[in-house]
């Protein structure tokens, strides 16, 4: 065979062939994500490091009565009146007459409930508030609470209503 045929089977033999090199890059690619699918998978599945949750109908009849003693709603947000209106932010509260007067200025819990009583202590603010009381007792309605407001020796029963 000439000289020149040799070489040509030698350099066929040693050059690196690109689609040899295309079908490992797919085949490796291919086999990591399948690796990546069963991994995923199997945190799924039952075992000693995945414990499962099993329904045991048994202990829901074995639990305490649970009373509806949590609110179902805040008491946050604007109440009014012919006369005041009252907003309850979280843990405070402030009322103002209907023509804007500071009457209060107050602690306040806005989680209480229908038929609690909520004591409420003044807060010092540098404005003039009206009620020169310490404290003040609110009582919790539905949709509503009710506070004494005195005025001149006259003492009255304010409810005001959610807006």
């Amino acid at each position: 065979m000439p000289e020149f045929y040799d070489q040509k089977v030698e350099d066929v033999m040693t050059r690196p062939n690109t689609s040899n090199r295309v079908k490992l890059f797919f085949v490796l690619l291919v086999a990591g994500v399948i690796s990546t699918v069963c991994a995923g998978v199997l945190m799924f599945l039952p075992g000693e490091g995945n414990p499962t949750v099993q329904y045991d109908p048994t202990q829901l009849s074995a639990a305490p009565e649970a009373g509806l003693d949590l609110p179902l709603h805040t008491l946050d947000g604007q109440y009014s009146n012919d006369d005041f209106v009252a907003t309850v932010n979280a843990d405070s509260i402030e009322i103002r007459t209907s023509n804007g007067m500071l009457y209060w200025v107050g602690t306040f819990s806005s989680s209480a409930v229908s038929g609690d009583v909520v004591t409420s202590t003044k807060i010092d603010v540098p404005k003039a508030v009206l009620s020169q009381a310490n404290s003040k007792d609110f009582v919790i309605g539905d949709r509503s609470f009710t506070f004494q407001f005195t005025i001149m020796g006259t003492t009255t029963v304010e409810e005001v209503v959610h807006v």
